[in-house]
């Protein structure tokens, strides 16, 4: 009785959409649920369904302890039914989608394993031939697309390739849940293009989304994201093989998009932003392409980046302060500025774009390699024009390298990062040098080895004294930290549109980034408890001149800095008041270093030992002679510079 009453609210609740109806009917099934025996049969369906009721308040209201509640209910469902249970394998799927969604909510790595695990057991108790196979196989690859975009696994992006292929080939082109796998596909293809290049992977998601469009009813709620998925990726081959059609479609679909997404709707943002993204890699391009203008074409060019600047604007205008997607979207802003900059030379478009660059890398929330790119485009035009933000610029890319190495996110990102490191340190040591800021330079440096050693040789970091010293603290930062760096883009707009089946648009893009700024906010509080602690005070910091000057109490530290900017010797005194010397190294240039290193490699041999020392091929310099070049050059272009630094004076002999 209890339970029927209980399910005729649910169903009015649905019907009508009353919250009075709902909290009425959890409060009925509660009851119900208690007083079943666990080896009832019904038992396992009644937990289900009021698993399911907590789901939708969570969807209403946004509680996290109603999807907590829900998670439990499914998971008591399962114990209570046995492998021979006829519904068990329904259970588990819905099990296993309620675990994929807080994962996107909260960021819980634990959440998407789990699903993975129990999508998988799903699968295996389905009936072969069940109607529901084809959409767990898509719930399946769903959940893998997710973990690898966490962890950066490869193999769990091929997998995810081959469910979601499998569900594909399963559902007919009439059932309503086809376009939405198709899309699924076609984003997954899209994800292995960006980390492998491979252009058929490409192709095939410019296919499955075109066929998605085509098999997706006007009016459906989906259509839209459909539209703007295929945008993207036209957008993608066309910056690949330059076909003018690719761009012209991509910017059809997304202005598509937009005409069926109302104003306030979360998504129209985004869709915004990719429109204006479209837009300015089609005036990029084509003007490349046409250095002679015709009159028509050059208006048209530039309707296209005026538009883009637009479109850009309104897009972050739309969009929370603390939303993880902000920080792309200034980006791309920039990026528009930055072309228009290149026709109009108007000082203000290059003030701006440099003012938009350096809001995305100094963003709270958003991947920090999204912020650590848009630092990059900061400091390359800093750079370029001497600005004076050039070594705030510098500081912040410093500390993103630290924040991404240190705590190991993004994984798939890692060798990336220790590729760049070394140009980014040793720049930002040269600019810092340029402003006599040899303090600043000698601190950065320093920061630059621990991070880019600590990679390279896997050496102890400062999380991993913290696990060993406070486990519990380091395991809150990491999660934390991961939660923030989750935010893709393609997770953003998923996100979105689950939050906004019941919540208003507004209120959806509120609680998004509201819940992000909760993260960095916890994550800010949590690294002041730490640097309170003793021996962490410079926690994920560089360290301070103070410390570093230890290192020359038993004489002078010197530090070589090779930049395409510049190339200096730091000499570090423990001595002196001024505890930095820079010492101007005119002779040595980057490519100079690069040869002699190389010509020491050969020298040497490849094992790092001197076995060609002993022997050489005709026509090659004697290995001793070699040699002594390479150590006459270290000399007279570092070593003598570095002695009359230091104020000694020696005899030279050429």
């Amino acid at each position: 009785m209890l339970s029927s009453l209980g399910n005729s609210l649910s169903l009015r609740f649905v019907r009508l959409g009353r919250s009075d109806d709902l909290n009425s009917s959890i409060f009925t099934l509660e009851e119900a649920v208690q007083l079943t025996p666990n080896d009832h049969p019904a038992k396992a369906s009644r937990l289900t369904n009021l698993g399911n009721l907590f789901l939708h308040r969570f969807e209403q209201l946004g509680d996290n302890g109603d999807i907590d509640r829900c998670i439990i209910l499914f998971t008591d469902a399962v114990a209570v039914s046995p492998d021979g249970h006829p519904e068990k394998h329904t259970i588990l799927n819905n099990l296993a989608c309620a675990l994929l969604r807080r994962s996107k909510y909260f960021g819980d790595i634990a959440d998407i394993n789990r699903s993975v695990e129990t999508f998988a057991d799903s699968i295996r108790l389905t009936p072969e031939g069940h109607i529901s196979a084809a959409s767990k196989l898509s719930n399946l690859g769903t959940a893998l697309r997710a973990r690898f975009q966490q962890f950066g696994d490869i193999t769990d992006l091929h997998k995810s390739l081959e469910t979601l292929k499998e569900g594909v080939r399963l559902t007919a082109d009439t059932h309503p849940d086809k376009p939405g796998m198709l899309s699924d596909l076609g984003n997954a293809l899209h994800n292995r293009f960006e980390r492998l290049g491979d252009i058929e992977d490409l192709n095939d998601a410019v296919s499955a989304l075109t066929d998605a469009s085509k098999l997706c009813p006007v009016g459906h709620t989906i259509r839209s994201t459909i539209l703007a998925n295929l945008g993207n990726v036209l957008r993608a081959r066309f910056q690949q093989l330059g076909d003018t059609w690719d761009i012209t479609r991509s910017i059809l679909m997304l202005r598509g998009a937009l005409q069926l997404t109302p104003e306030g709707h979360p998504d129209r943002s985004l869709w915004l932003n990719n429109l204006g993204y479209s837009l300015s890699s089609r005036f990029e391009i084509l003007g490349e392409i046409n250095n002679n203008f015709t009159p028509d074409i050059l208006t048209g060019q530039i309707d296209d980046i005026e538009e883009s600047v637009s479109v850009c604007r309104e897009a972050i205008h739309l969009t929370p302060d603390s939303h993880p997607i902000k920080p792309l979207m200034l980006a791309n802003l920039g990026n528009s500025l930055q072309l228009r900059f290149g026709q109009s030379k108007d000082n203000r478009d290059f003030e701006e774009l440099i003012a938009q660059f350096a809001a995305a890398a100094r963003s709270t929330s958003g991947p920090a390699s999204a912020r650590f790119q848009a630092c990059s485009i900061w400091v390359e035009h800093a750079q370029m024009a001497q600005h004076p933000s050039l070594l705030s610029a510098y500081s912040v890319a410093v500390d993103l390298l630290s924040e991404m190495a240190w705590l190991g996110l993004s994984i798939r990102d890692r060798h990336h990062i220790i590729l760049r490191g070394g140009k980014v340190v040793r720049d930002a040591a040269a600019a810092a040098i340029s402003a006599s800021q040899y303090d600043k330079a000698v601190e950065w440096l320093e920061q630059g080895r621990s991070v880019i050693w600590g990679q390279l040789l896997a050496l102890r970091t400062p999380v991993d004294s913290l696990k060993e010293n406070h486990p519990g603290l380091a395991t809150d930062l990491i999660r934390l930290s991961t939660q923030l760096e989750g935010a893709g883009v393609s997770d953003i707009a998923e996100e979105v549109k689950d939050h906004n089946t019941q919540l208003s648009a507004q209120q959806s893009l509120q609680a998004i980034a509201q819940k992000y700024h909760d993260y960095a906010h916890q994550r800010n509080e949590l690294l002041k408890k730490i640097r309170g602690l003793n021996g962490f005070n410079r926690f994920l910091l560089p360290k301070e001149m103070a410390e570093l000057s230890l290192a020359a109490k038993g004489g002078p530290v010197i530090i070589l800095n090779i930049s395409k900017i510049r190339c200096d010797a730091l000499i570090v005194m423990s001595d002196s008041i001024n505890e930095v010397r820079s010492v101007p190294l005119p002779t040595v240039t980057n490519e100079w270093a690069q040869s002699l290193a190389e010509s020491l490699r050969t020298l040497l041999g490849e094992n790092g030992r001197g076995d060609r020392l002993s022997g050489r091929r005709e026509g090659e310099m004697q290995p001793e002679t070699q040699l002594a070049h390479i150590l006459s050059e270290l000399w007279f272009r570092i070593g003598w510079p570095v002695l009359q630094g230091l104020g000694n004076t020696v005899s030279c002999f050429g």
